[in-house]
């Protein structure tokens, strides 16, 4: 296994003695996140701040994920104090951030989403 991702996937779950933490984290559509025991006791535990990016189509990634992390869902610009958010974009599917064409709305909510990932772990760095 590669050992950045065992790295991260400790710290996630926190399953780890590591050094280091996690100071932000965004999942795009979770839909690996099989262990949400470990994830509430390692993120969330951690006050990790995290922002999860959904659509609204997305038949594979469930909003039940986002309310069992405690994520609320926000709308944009997210308020300075939010630090457990889920944004989600209307009419969108899955995988939508990695898919938008130019010229079409999904390549604006991509745009727009990939920010708020860049915007969201800057925030906290």
């Amino acid at each position: 296994m590669n050992t950045l991702w065992w790295r991260l996937q400790s710290a996630i779950t926190g399953m780890c003695g590591l050094t280091w933490q996690v100071v932000a984290a965004v999942a795009f559509y979770p839909t690996r996140i099989g262990d949400l025991g470990g994830t509430q006791r390692g993120l969330v535990a951690a006050q990790t701040p995290t922002l999860l990016i959904q659509g609204d189509s997305d038949a594979l990634s469930s909003p039940a994920v986002a309310t069992a992390l405690g994520c609320t869902r926000v709308t944009v610009p997210i308020d300075a104090d939010v630090r457990m958010a889920s944004v989600v974009f209307d009419e969108c599917g899955h995988a939508f951030a990695h898919r938008g064409h130019a010229g079409d709305d999904t390549a604006i909510a991509a745009k727009t989403a990939l920010s708020l990932a860049a915007h969201w772990i800057l925030r906290f760095l």
